[in-house]
């Protein structure tokens, strides 16, 4: 967490957007929610009582979000500065429901996507 965080600040605040940035920590044994606590306070750290999921924590955090568009984002995920101008313009159109952005493998040279026929 402490290794992505930083990237994901510097996105959001380069999309110049108002925003909030929710972690739901779904009862992890490291030392994750001090780690926030102490160094990212600006953070809204939501802690579930016991384990309770993935979608359950992605549930959660979505249902206290306070702004339109949310972005699930697991917590070892490094985005680009830029990131947003390329996904924001997708919800322009009416019928757009979600977007997902490309994932690169950690050595930056293959790119996963989630359909074989998905658009790039």
């Amino acid at each position: 967490m402490a290794t992505y965080l930083p990237f994901t600040f510097a996105a959001i605040e380069n999309a110049g957007v108002t925003y909030e940035i929710i972690v739901v920590d779904d009862c992890s044994t490291d030392r994750s929610v001090e780690f926030i606590k102490e160094h990212y306070p600006q953070i809204r750290l939501l802690v579930n009582a016991k384990n309770a999921g993935f979608s359950f924590t992605c549930n959660r955090g979505i249902n206290e979000a306070q702004h339109d568009l949310v972005l699930l984002l697991n917590s070892d995920v490094k985005l680009t500065p830029d990131y947003f101008e390329h996904q924001f313009k997708y919800f322009n159109a009416d019928d757009t429901f979600g977007v997902m952005g490309r994932i690169i493998d950690m050595e930056g040279d293959h790119i996963r996507g989630c359909c074989p026929d998905a658009q790039v």
